[in-house]
């Protein structure tokens, strides 16, 4: 959906909208995905019978630690977080599947702190449900 009508739909209704400055916006997308990575983690995900949310999470960290930026890891391992939240996987089988970000390496993976803080919330939820 567009920036526009992305305002439109939540403007209250009969109220002005001003879509002028929509149009120079840059275009919101997700990082590129390297085919390589694409088929690795379809592999992989086959071979695990992962579910569509954890596959594509399994995905997103291959592409976080094969970003060519930190801004670019960290906006992966967002998206690998998203993706595991909705996984019904346990705790421990998430931690093997995605080594870099379990709970001892965390520390490590090289990512801004609000990332690393969702990652610590999502591991001690995740860890005390189990």
């Amino acid at each position: 959906m567009s920036i526009t009508a992305d305002l439109i739909r939540c403007s209250p209704p009969g109220a002005a909208v001003n879509t002028a400055l929509a149009q120079r916006l840059p275009r919101m997308s997700e990082p590129p995905k390297p085919l390589p990575l694409k088929l690795k983690a379809r592999i992989y995900a086959l071979r695990h019978r992962m579910g569509r949310a954890t596959a594509f999470g399994y995905l997103a960290y291959l592409c976080a630690f094969a970003a060519p930026t930190p801004e670019g890891r960290d906006v992966w391992a967002n998206i690998a977080l998203d993706m595991m939240i909705k996984s019904s996987l346990p705790a421990g089988q998430i931690a093997r599947h995605l080594p870099r970000l379990a709970p001892g390496a965390l520390d490590e993976a090289g990512l801004k702190s609000a990332t690393l803080d969702r990652w610590r919330h999502f591991w001690a939820e995740r860890s005390a449900g189990s």
